[in-house]
C-alpha cells in the first residue's frame, strides 16, 4: 500500500509536466510563421513592335541612250514586313526630252514621257538606329509619249541605291538605273524599243515619323 501512495505522486507529477509542455510546443509553432516565396514575375513574351514605315521619294533624273531625257519622279513605298521589301508605285514625268527619230511637222520632235511604275525594293532592313540603307530595285508599268496616236507601251526599269540618313526622318537617295521601254504607236516616228541608262538623286521622307 505504500509503494501505491508513493507511485501516485509520481504518476501526476509526470502527467503535470507533460501537460504544461503542449503549449509552449504549440506557441513555438504559432510564432514561426510557415516559410513563403514570392511568386515569380515571368519575362514578357511578346516581341517589340517592328518599324514598318512609310515613305516618299522625290529625286530628279537624268537618261542617256536611245533618247535622253531630263525628269522629276515621285515615289511611295511601305514596308509590309520586318525585312528589308518595300512595295509601291512612281510617277515620272520628263518634260526635257530628246529622241533620234526626228518626226516632220507639225509634230513635236521632243515630247513629253510619262511613267506609272509598280516598284519593288530588296535591300536593308529598316531600323530606327540605323544611319544608311542600300537596296536593289525592279520596276514595272507603262511608258507614254503625248504624241498623237499612241498607246501606253510596258516598260521595266533595274536599279541600285543608297540612302543616308541626314535628319530622323530625311534621307538623301542615290540610284544609278537601266531602263527598257516600248512605244508602241502605228502612226508615229517614234515608236521603238528604248533602253537608257539614268541616275536619280533625291530626298527621302519616312512620313510615319
Amino acid at each position: 500500500m505504500a509503494q501505491r501512495r508513493a507511485f501516485l505522486p509520481a504518476l501526476c507529477a509526470f502527467v503535470w509536466a507533460a501537460s504544461a509542455g503542449e503549449p509552449t510546443a504549440h506557441a513555438e509553432e504559432t510564432a514561426t510563421p510557415p516559410a513563403t516565396t514570392s511568386p515569380e514575375v515571368s519575362p514578357p513574351t511578346g516581341d517589340l513592335p517592328i518599324p514598318r514605315p512609310t515613305f516618299a521619294v522625290l529625286s530628279a533624273s537624268g537618261e542617256l541612250g536611245a533618247n535622253y531625257a531630263g525628269a522629276a519622279k515621285l515615289a511611295v513605298l511601305v514596308n509590309p514586313f520586318s525585312s528589308g521589301i518595300s512595295l509601291g508605285g512612281s510617277f515620272f514625268f520628263a518634260p526635257l526630252t530628246g529622241f533620234e527619230n526626228q518626226c516632220t511637222a507639225p509634230c513635236n520632235q521632243n515630247p513629253f514621257v510619262f511613267r506609272w511604275m509598280a516598284e519593288l525594293r530588296l535591300g536593308t532592313a529598316y531600323r530606327a538606329d540605323i544611319r544608311s540603307l542600300f537596296w536593289f530595285g525592279l520596276s514595272a508599268g507603262v511608258a507614254y509619249l503625248d504624241e498623237p496616236h499612241l498607246d501606253p507601251g510596258p516598260s521595266v526599269a533595274l536599279a541600285a541605291g543608297g540612302d543616308a540618313r541626314l535628319t530622323r526622318s530625311a534621307w538623301l537617295e542615290l540610284s544609278p538605273r537601266v531602263t527598257w521601254a516600248q512605244i508602241i504607236g502605228p502612226a508615229t516616228s517614234f515608236g521603238g524599243t528604248y533602253f537608257t541608262f539614268g541616275v536619280e538623286v533625291g530626298m527621302r521622307f519616312d512620313l510615319t515619323h
